[in-house]
Order: structure tokens, then C-alpha cells, then sequence
């Protein structure tokens, strides 16, 4: 093994090492350590104890002064909690603490026998509106005879809300329910209490606040027509729209107590309007690169009804990229979005210098909260100029396309995302305008998904994983459209495109399939530092598809986030795995904004 490569691996050693093994394993002396003793139902034993180690955790992690008092009285009224919660309501529990060395404190439970439900009831309270669709007893998801346990009555309660919501158009709308405990007779009657506001119907919806923007394009926006049926999650899902659509600093619903003589109520909403224009900036490294740099300036509301014009520069030694779109929202119909660009590049790399300029249209059309797809057409014309051993020649491309996509996005955070996932798949054919080249079709597939666990470091398990084919012309496909894999957002470790199958001169050629991998681990260390652990892999190969067993390059390494309120700051060093000789560095730097994926 290499020296480069054992220090690789050292590092990653003592990374997971500091991971999984924390040094808050080994207890200090002045810890107490719980012992829970229980009759006979181990089931039961198995929620204390994971009960206990969290408060055992929270007495270690303040510092917690008075250990006896803590769990004589907290941890104590902890477990008490969870037994009832489970329907053991007249269990004991002693606690002993043994004098030192022991540190041990032990609780002696007896949970007793388990209560039962026998009687369930589902009633208004005298201030509520009775003439509403109630769910029947029998389909609330308890019944009599149940074990009275906290979480199905909770279930239950969130069952009949979600059935007056959604059967009825109310104002106003609680359930709660009262337990009646029986200790005779061990068992629980539970009462559920509807208190509902007057039946009503939309009467209009009415904005007040807005300067610039058209009374029009907010109506769009919350989605309320005349007469609809009115439900406070409607109310909120509009807000929702409003907040979502970045236009507006505040959004108060206005509601009223009381509906007319009509059955009707007017809506409300008080809005403050945001600044329509804003500037941004930022800056990025990689060591093949150099540094870059990139502003951007927009407008969310050139022509009063939340129309977006996009401008963006980026420049670093090796690419400078202008771009200009616009999106207008609502086109033709309230669930479509039409979208307009602009894009001038020009490229310095090693393989080929291009100058590229494209127009492009799309017609995106929101398929539900979380499915999006759209399509288009793109006209784009380049330069190129080849260099091949000692020789170098120049071409030109006119190509036409009629991208179609689609995506599926859960995230919580673009930035910096904690959970959910997102998928694109993106396919179109190209054609020559300038030759009689037969057309090609190119395809794109990518996926990345987050898990979040419950730990002090609030550790994130990040994966991505992309591929794609061009398929359709034994021709050589132009440089410009061709797949390329390694940098910044692709594979660390490697340089900028240089995971490819490279000429003569060791120049990346890019190919006609790709593959590329991504796992990252994610831990904050505190409000403001996060570090990361990262695993890349991937190649872009000649073939039309790839061609895993042949050759794929993997990168690892580790990184540092300083997290702030607008997205992370980003520092990654990535180190080849599969060093190439004469061609790969020891290791690469990366700087920018945002987690790479």
C-alpha cells in the first residue's frame, strides 16, 4: 500500500473512530447508573430501559448537579408517565440508592395490573355547532376491551378531527377527550369532546397590504374560489402558498368570529410585501480549477403578478457563464409555469476550448404538491476548438432539442437538506441543424435521499446516486454535450472532468454513459461547525452504458461546514483512491456554498 494511501486510511480510521465510539461511553466516577427491576413483563422493561439511557444521557450532557434529586424525582416521574401512557395505572415505584462506590440507583416497579377500556363516547360540548357529520364510534380505530393506551386514544382523537375536517366546512374546529379512571375495577371510560364552529361557505377573499403586486395574481396564489367550503386547513394551506411564494414578509389571516346571515364569511389575509429585488454573491475553490466567483441579480415581480428575471455571472480561470431567465407563473392555467432562458458560456479546459451560446422554453407543470414535470425545446450553438497531440481543430455545432422531465421532490432544505429525497429524470433528443449527422438521445437519471437520527451530533446519512446514456449515433457526439465526471459536485479527489477515459496526451474525452455515487455523513458539532465524511465514486465511459466491473475511481475524504443562516459554508479535501500516475494529484481542495448534494 502506498504512503498517500495509508495516511488515507488512517484518517478515515480515526474519523469513524471518533464517530462511533465517543468518549461519553466511559461514565465518570460521580455518575449514578440506573437499575430497573421489574415484575415478570419484559416487554415493558424494554421501553424503561431505552426511557432510562435518554435520561441518563440528558443528566451527562447539563452536567446535572444533584444526581439523587434528578432521579428520585425526574426520572421517576418519567417512568410513572410511561407506564400510565401504557395503561398501568396503579403501579409503584421505590427507589433505593446503595451507597458508593456502586454509583447505581435502583428502581424497584411494580406496574400492577393493566387497565382496560369500558366505555367510549363521542360528545359535543354545550357551546358547539351539533349539526355536523360525526365518524361513528366504531371506526375510530379503539373499541371496548382495548388496553387503555395513551397513543391509540391519541390516534383515535386525530382520527375523528381529520373526519369532521374533511366531511364538514366549519370555522372552527377542536376534539379533546377525558379519561374517567376506574381503580376498583381497573379499567378507563373515555369521553371525546367536539366544540365546533358555524357551518360556512366562503363568501370572498380579500387582501389588504399590497403595493405592487395585483390583487389578481394572490388570489392565484391561495387557491380559494367563491362559495367553497371553508376548513382551517385550507386557511393554513393558503398561507402556506403565500409564504411559499417569497413575495411577502408577513401573511395574517383575518378571520371572523361569526358568519352571516347567509351562511358566508369573507376570508383575509394581512400582507406586507418584501422587497421585490435582491443581489447575491458568492465564491468557490477547486484546486484545478482556481478560485471562482458569482452575482447574481433578480426580480420576483417584474410585471406585478410574481414574473422572475434571473440574471447570473460566474468566472473562474477555466469558465465564464452568463445567464438570463425569466418564469412566468399561472400560464394558460393555474398549475402551469412557463420558463425562458438564456445562456452564454465560454470554456478554457484541456481537452477543448468551446464558445457556446443557447435559448431555451419550457412549459413546467406542477403534478401535485410533490411531482413536477415539463417540457421543452432548446436551441443551442457552439464553437469548439479540439486539441489532439500536437494539432488542434475547430468545429461548429447547431443542435435542436425537446427536453421532456420530470421530478419528485421531498426535501425540507435545498441547501442543506435532513431528510426527505429528490429524483430527476430528464431525457431528449438532439438534432443536427448544420449536418445530416442522424440524431442522438440523451438521458439522465439522479436520485439522493436523507436520514436523520435523534443524537447529540444530529448525525445525517446523505446518498446520491446518478447515471445516464446517449444513445442513437455511431457518430462522434459533440464535446460540448458529452458526459464528465470528477470535481466539485461529482467525485472528490479527482480533478475537474478527469474521471474519463483519457487520450494520449492524458486529456479527459468524456463518454457516452456515466455513473457516479455519493454517501456522506454528516454530524453537527455544534450551532455553528458540522463536519462530514464523504465517499465518491464514478467514471464516464465510451460505452453506451457503463461498464462498472472495467473501471470506476473513488474518492474520499473530509470536510468542514460552518453553518449559517442562509445555507453552510463548504470546505471539502478529497483524496484519490485510485491514484492515476502522471495524472492525479494527491489530493484536491474544494470551497463553495451549500452541502454538495
Amino acid at each position: 500500500m502506498s504512503k498517500s494511501r495509508t495516511i488515507i486510511v488512517a484518517i478515515f480510521y480515526f474519523f469513524f473512530i471518533f464517530v462511533f465510539i465517543p468518549s461519553s461511553i466511559a461514565a465518570e466516577k460521580k455518575d449514578l447508573h440506573f437499575v430497573i427491576k421489574l415484575d415478570s413483563k419484559l416487554w415493558l422493561k424494554k421501553y424503561l430501559d431505552s426511557l432510562g439511557k435518554e435520561m441518563e444521557q440528558t443528566a451527562k450532557l447539563y452536567k446535572t448537579t444533584d444526581q439523587k434529586a434528578y432521579w428520585e424525582s425526574e426520572v421517576k416521574k418519567s417512568f410513572s408517565k410511561l407506564l400510565r401512557s401504557k395503561g398501568y395505572y396503579a403501579h409503584t415505584i421505590d427507589v433505593e440508592i446503595p451507597n458508593e462506590p456502586d454509583n447505581s440507583i435502583i428502581f424497584n416497579i411494580i406496574a400492577g395490573q393493566r387497565y382496560k377500556i369500558s366505555a367510549l363516547s363521542i360528545v359535543f360540548t354545550d357551546t358547539s355547532n351539533k349539526n355536523v357529520n360525526v365518524l361513528k364510534i366504531d371506526k375510530i380505530g379503539i373499541k371496548i376491551g382495548d388496553y387503555a393506551i395513551a397513543k391509540n386514544v391519541l390516534d383515535a382523537e386525530k382520527k375523528i378531527l381529520e373526519y369532521l375536517e374533511n366531511k364538514n366546512c366549519i370555522l372552527s374546529l377542536s376534539v379533546t377527550h377525558e379519561a374517567e379512571i376506574d381503580h376498583v375495577n381497573h379499567e378507563v371510560k373515555i369521553k371525546f369532546l367536539i366544540e365546533a364552529g358555524p357551518s360556512t361557505k366562503l363568501e370572498k377573499v380579500e387582501f389588504i397590504g399590497l403595493k405592487t403586486i395585483k390583487a389578481e395574481y394572490v388570489r392565484k396564489l391561495v387557491k380559494l374560489l367563491d362559495g367553497q367550503c371553508i376548513r382551517r386547513t385550507i386557511i393554513a394551506e393558503s398561507r402556506g402558498f403565500l409564504q411559499k411564494s417569497g413575495l411577502f414578509s408577513s401573511t395574517t389571516p383575518i378571520i371572523p368570529e361569526y358568519v352571516n346571515k347567509d351562511g358566508l364569511v369573507p376570508i383575509g389575509f394581512n400582507l406586507t410585501e418584501r422587497k421585490a429585488r435582491s443581489l447575491k454573491a458568492g465564491i468557490g475553490y477547486e484546486t484545478e480549477i482556481g478560485l471562482g466567483a458569482t452575482i447574481g441579480w433578480e426580480h420576483r415581480n417584474f410585471f406585478g403578478s410574481g414574473e422572475e428575471v434571473k440574471t447570473n455571472i460566474l468566472g473562474n480561470p477555466k469558465e465564464q457563464i452568463f445567464e438570463l431567465g425569466y418564469t412566468k407563473p399561472f400560464f394558460k392555467r393555474d398549475d402551469q409555469t412557463l420558463r425562458l432562458g438564456a445562456k452564454f458560456e465560454n470554456k478554457k479546459l484541456k481537452t477543448f476550448e468551446s464558445k457556446e451560446g443557447s435559448v431555451s422554453g419550457y412549459l413546467e407543470r406542477e403534478l401535485s404538491q410533490e411531482w413536477s414535470g415539463g417540457v421543452g425545446t432548446k436551441f443551442s450553438h457552439a464553437v469548439v476548438k479540439k486539441f489532439e497531440k500536437s494539432a488542434a481543430s475547430k468545429q461548429r455545432y447547431s443542435l435542436v432539442s425537446t427536453p421532456l422531465y420530470i421530478t419528485h421532490d421531498t426535501r425540507d432544505n435545498i441547501l442543506d437538506s435532513k431528510k426527505g429525497h429528490i429524483f430527476e429524470l430528464e431525457t431528449a433528443p438532439y438534432f443536427y441543424m448544420d449536418s445530416k449527422e442522424r440524431p442522438f438521445f440523451k438521458t439522465q437519471i439522479s436520485a439522493s435521499t436523507y436520514f436523520t437520527a435523534k443524537s447529540e451530533l444530529q448525525p445525517v446519512l446523505a446518498l446520491r446516486g446518478a447515471t445516464g446514456t446517449i444513445r442513437g449515433t455511431k457518430s462522434p457526439i459533440p464535446e460540448t454535450e458529452r458526459f464528465y465526471v470528477g470535481g466539485n459536485n461529482s467525485l472528490r479527489g479527482y480533478a475537474y472532468q478527469f474521471a474519463s477515459s483519457l487520450d494520449s496526451s492524458n486529456r479527459p474525452v468524456g463518454g457516452r454513459s456515466f455513473v457516479e455515487t455519493t454517501i456522506e455523513l454528516r454530524l453537527k458539532m455544534n450551532d455553528s461547525i458540522g463536519v462530514v465524511g464523504f465517499l465518491d465514486s464514478g467514471f464516464a465511459y465510451s460505452s453506451l452504458t457503463p461498464q462498472l466491473r472495467k473501471r470506476l475511481l473513488q474518492g474520499a475524504g473530509l470536510g468542514v461546514r460552518y453553518l449559517t443562516n442562509f445555507g453552510p459554508l463548504r470546505f471539502d479535501v478529497g483524496f484519490p483512491l485510485k491514484r492515476r500516475k502522471f495524472v492525479d494529484k494527491s489530493y484536491q481542495l474544494y470551497f463553495g456554498i451549500g452541502q454538495s448534494f
